[in-house]
């Protein structure tokens, strides 16, 4: 299926800063990143997300003490900070978080409710979530370590509709546009904070690099008092880029490249899905799924079946055995 980006794009106008050429440092952190982490690593980590590590990690360089280059620095944390996330990525099985069945998945989307709708000017898919869809009873039902994992799928399918975009523009795409509305946010979000940190921690740890902007709507009294509570788990890179509306909040968004048409009516807007864009993103993940379903072994269309083994001597290790269900 192809479109012309210009049906469904023709607002962005500007070209988005993620979507320049790596800088001749840039490519030789990637390229030792790289071989840092190796195949294995790669597997965990896309291209893009590998470049979000170099770039998101270049402010390091000044940190760089005792005799250390600066870029050996920029390159020491970069490694790091990759090292956790391919980890965290390999416990939670998180290549497989949108084709596996979760268990109170539903109950978890229902609760937190979470929309990504069009995009901004420069291509940023714009997330838009409202504390009066949230069920902040339930999400205290729910074990802080599961929370991350149903966050993490919630942040997967955002990457991969942001890849989707980048194919669409021709250009790489990987961060996003995030509007919290507050309208409704009352004392009782300050009962289940510890169980909202999690949730707001997945992204900014696990997913580096893939916020441009976070715009705060409808804030009341409670959100100050709360702010000054969560601020300091917040990056000050992250805080630099969020900014709380005022009572014009359509005028303000308006002014950061985020046009009226490309946000929910829920929040004001007019936003209408693109339905080829969305088949695209459901033939996607039909793919995936039936990839994922798909034994390892099985030989492809093109492949010549294997031959039956010769049978086994009496007494030999039964190697057809079956095998044990993974704990």
């Amino acid at each position: 299926i192809f479109f012309r980006p210009s049906n469904m794009f023709q607002h962005v106008t500007e070209v988005a800063d993620e979507s320049q050429p790596l800088t001749d440092d840039e490519k030789e952190i990637l390229e030792k990143l790289r071989e840092h982490i190796g195949e294995e690593g790669q597997k965990q980590l896309t291209h893009e997300s590998q470049v979000r590590y170099v770039r998101g990690y270049a402010f390091e360089a000044k940190n760089a003490k005792d005799g250390m280059s600066p870029k050996d620095k920029w390159l020491e944390v970069a490694c790091a900070e990759a090292d956790k996330t391919i980890a965290w990525r390999k416990e939670i099985d998180a290549n497989t978080l949108e084709t596996r069945k979760l268990d109170k998945w539903d109950v978890f989307k229902t609760s937190w409710v979470s929309g990504v709708f069009g995009t901004d000017n420069q291509g940023h898919p714009i997330i838009v979530e409202r504390f009066e869809d949230f069920k902040l009873d339930r999400i205290l039902m729910f074990k802080e370590e599961d929370l991350v994992v149903y966050q993490a799928r919630n942040m997967e399918y955002v990457q991969r509709r942001k890849a989707k975009v980048s194919e669409k523009l021709d250009r790489s795409i990987y961060k996003h546009v995030y509007i919290l509305d507050c309208a409704g946010l009352g004392m009782d979000v300050m009962k289940a904070r510890a169980h909202v940190q999690v949730i707001f921690h997945v992204a900014q740890y696990y997913y580096p690099e893939t916020l441009w902007r976070m715009f705060v709507t409808n804030a009341p009294m409670v959100f100050r008092m709360i702010w000054s509570a969560c601020s300091m788990w917040i990056h000050p890179i992250t805080r630099q880029k969020i900014k709380v509306l005022g009572g014009k909040a359509l005028k303000e968004l308006k002014s950061h490249g985020v046009e009226e048409h490309q946000i929910p009516s829920s929040i004001g807007g007019s936003w209408t899905p693109n339905k080829e864009f969305e088949e695209e993103l459901k033939s996607d993940l039909a793919r995936m799924e039936a990839e994922a379903q798909t034994p390892k072994d099985e030989p492809k269309d093109s492949e010549e079946p294997k031959k039956e083994d010769a049978p086994k001597e009496e007494g030999s290790k039964a190697e057809d055995e079956p095998a044990k269900p993974a704990e």
